[in-house]
């Protein structure tokens, strides 16, 4: 994927349940690890940002 789908992606499913997450991820990873765990740490990431609000 490119950083803008990355992007898109964890844009989506942040607000979805945390069971979601981890089922789009896991599918995704069965994919591409390298994405799976670029979402992740978008995912991340976007947390600690909201955290620090």
């Amino acid at each position: 994927m490119t950083p803008d789908q990355i992007k898109d992606v964890i844009e989506e499913i942040a607000s979805w349940s945390l069971e979601e997450r981890r089922a789009y991820i896991a599918n995704l990873a069965m994919h591409s690890a390298e994405d799976a765990e670029k979402v992740k740490e978008g995912l991340k990431a976007m947390w600690e940002q909201r955290k620090q609000r």
